[in-house]
């Protein structure tokens, strides 16, 4: 029986009572359509057709949703019984801006966590002693400047200061009756419980994240996953995850941040520098010799990709001169080269962009790391191809 088949055949499952609700959660055909969902929480999601089964369906890059259920089955909870799909909505509670966001909930609930009912899994948060409703004080940080201000008009209070001031004048001056109504809605914030389970599962919120996360169908020796951080962590001291989680992302992409801070220091510009394609397409070129003398130098790279990576989107030129230096020493780490692939595609600079490519899937030794370049390829061909008609 397929994937499919089962859901078609089984009509309702059961949630367990400690985890997200006990309620009944329906799949019909190809979608999920949880229709324990409130009236009034509807509006803040997509049409029930958007909640496939299957996330990219109808695509190569399709791949089965994961229900949070079925996670709890193959991970580990917290000393206080959160499984990661929790600890994230804990996060999003913690600024003041859940249930019923202004955008909607996010797509990546259901995808990637499995959630699809929102507001039932704040409520079993909320019983359970992680959040509580947040008075009118406490959510002041969440309102808009121009809400702030108007509040503080209303109060007879000085309007033409900052955002932090605005919110500390209010609190000294003015107590929880006496605020306006009309610019709160009913929002979750932290209880202590809820701020120390944050705290003590900060690697979640790190690798939701963290752009250099796998898909979670590879083969688990090149899965980078937070359900893989999350077995690691199980039997380990979890005040020690950033070091973990930086001997993972070292065997896995080649790069090791977490136990770094990779900061822009003061003589490193702080808003973008802008070039044009034929500025950055004549830089290449020029540096071509310096790259090749730099690579000579001890090191097998990663030094270099890191120093790029404070750089990128900031001074591309300088980026992509450390990029290629790494480059240049054959470093083997999949983000370096699509990191370097992405500047690139900024500037339009498809041919130089497709050596590139060219050169990581020649450097790189696992042939799955290899998957996201060799379709990066194919595309640039394609791009090339209609550029030259």
């Amino acid at each position: 029986m397929g994937f499919l088949d089962f859901f078609r055949n089984k009509k309702q499952v059961k949630q367990d009572k400690q985890g997200i609700n006990n309620k009944i959660v329906r799949f019909a055909g190809p979608f999920v359509d949880s229709r324990t969902i409130s009236a009034d929480e509807r509006p803040f999601y997509q049409p029930d057709e958007y909640y496939t089964l299957e996330s990219y369906s109808g695509t190569p890059m399709a791949q089965r949703v994961i229900t949070f259920e079925e996670r709890k089955k193959t991970t580990f909870p917290s000393k206080n019984g959160l499984f990661i799909g929790e600890i994230m909505l804990l996060e999003y509670c913690n600024s003041g801006t859940y249930p019923k966001p202004q955008n909607g909930y996010p797509g990546f609930w259901w995808f990637k966590y499995g959630i699809r009912d929102i507001g039932h899994a704040l409520e079993s948060l909320e019983k359970r002693g992680f959040i509580r409703w947040g008075t009118k004080l406490e959510l002041l940080n969440s309102l808009k400047v121009n809400e702030l201000k108007s509040i503080a008009s209303t109060l007879n209070l000085k309007s033409s200061q900052s955002k932090e001031k605005l919110i500390e004048d209010i609190k000294n001056n003015v107590t929880e009756e006496k605020l306006p109504s009309t610019y709160f809605s009913k929002k979750y914030v932290l209880t202590e419980l809820g701020k120390k389970e944050l705290k003590e599962n900060e690697y979640v919120v790190y690798m939701h994240k963290n752009k250099y996360t796998t898909r979670d169908d590879v083969p688990e020796n090149l899965s980078f996953t937070v359900w893989d951080v999350n077995k690691i962590l199980t039997n380990n001291d979890k005040s020690n995850w950033r070091t973990i989680v930086a001997d993972l992302e070292q065997k896995r992409i080649g790069i090791r941040v977490a136990d770094k801070k990779i900061e822009i220091s003061e003589n490193k510009p702080k808003n973008e520098i802008l070039y044009t394609k034929e500025e950055i397409s004549s830089y290449i070129q020029s540096i071509i010799p310096e790259i090749k003398e730099a690579a000579r130098k001890r090191g097998d790279g990663l030094k270099e990709e890191l120093e790029g990576l404070t750089y990128k989107g900031q001074d591309n030129k300088k980026a992509l001169y450390y990029f290629y230096i790494a480059m240049e020493k054959n470093f083997d780490a999949p983000a370096l080269y699509k990191e370097t692939a992405k500047i690139l595609r900024k500037y339009k600079l498809y041919e130089e962009e497709l050596r590139v490519v060219e050169k990581g899937l020649k450097n790189m030794n696992i042939n799955s790391s290899k998957r996201e370049l060799l379709e990066r390829r194919e595309k640039l061909k394609s791009i090339i191809a209609k550029d030259k008609n």
